[in-house]
């Protein structure tokens, strides 16, 4: 399955240059400029991470983070920021953010932190949901308005591949 990130930066190189390298390395990348499509974008496409710059128009970082975290709590979010002050991140961390990293950094560093955030992420993850159907992956129990539906073991991971897949074509 491929995992998906969201780059939210208002530098429009190195936005560009975050999204190629991390298509490079095999994500489905989203990247945006501003605070307000940061929300619409993680709404529309539910990615596995966020990496999210603090300096954005129309909507701080701190904001879309803390926004980010109300609608998605397991969502990891991943701040990479200029704000690298010893109180920028404890506030960072404090609203949510799962990791942060001061610019300038060293690209290597922000592949393996992103890596290991899914790797965390992933082994948490057991259910999943899409409006009123949840599905266990580890119990193999598949709920539909709280009311449990049998599928045979191919039925459900046809079901798990579609909900994973989720907007995907």
């Amino acid at each position: 399955m491929v995992q998906s990130l969201l780059v939210v930066e208002d530098d429009k190189d190195l936005r560009k240059l975050l999204k190629e390298i991390f298509l490079d390395k095999g994500y489905s990348v989203h990247a945006v400029f501003d605070g307000v499509s940061a929300i619409k974008e993680t709404k529309r496409t539910h990615p596995d991470l966020v990496i999210l710059d603090l300096g954005l128009p129309k909507m701080t970082g701190e904001s879309v983070c803390a926004e980010i975290k109300k609608l998605f709590p397991e969502m990891p979010v991943i701040i990479l920021t200029a704000k690298g002050t010893p109180h920028g991140m404890v506030k960072g961390l404090n609203l949510g953010a799962d990791d942060y990293i001061a610019k300038p950094f060293e690209m290597d560093v922000l592949i393996a932190r992103v890596k290991a955030r899914l790797r965390d992420h992933n082994k948490e993850e057991r259910k999943l949901q899409v409006a009123d159907l949840i599905l266990d992956t580890k119990t193999m129990e598949v709920l539909r308005s709280k009311k449990r539906i049998e599928l045979a073991p191919q039925e459900f991971k046809l079901l798990e591949y579609l909900m994973q897949n989720k907007g995907r074509i």
